[in-house]
């Protein structure tokens, strides 16, 4: 009996047999885009929780050096800073103060 020529097949070698094709039922068909959110409530945006007051944090060295009193008076000039504020501007723009010279003294 005469067999064809094949060479043997060494272990851990490639098949050089042909693989059978995928049939296309195999494949799975997709309805929608991928990033579709079909289906899925809609999140609304909301607003971010409002922030609570906490005490804000002063350094206690301020009070032991006497740069303040207590901390009333922290507060108490925290509280009024804005009126007292100067802007540069406004400093730069004023009039400047007239002032009569005196005369020497001798």
């Amino acid at each position: 009996m005469n067999k064809p020529d094949i060479p043997p097949m060494l272990p851990g070698s490639l098949s050089t047999q042909p693989q059978p094709a995928t049939s296309p039922s195999a494949l799975v068909r997709q309805v929608g885009p991928v990033d579709s959110v079909g289906g899925q409530p809609v999140i609304l945006p909301t607003r971010p929780a409002p922030l609570t007051k906490a005490a804000e944090y002063v350094d206690p060295y301020l009070f032991d050096t006497g740069y303040y009193a207590s901390r009333a008076e922290y507060e108490e000039l925290s509280r009024t800073a804005a009126p007292r504020i100067q802007l540069r501007a406004d400093v730069e723009n004023a009039p400047a103060n007239k002032r009569g010279r005196r005369p020497a003294q001798q």
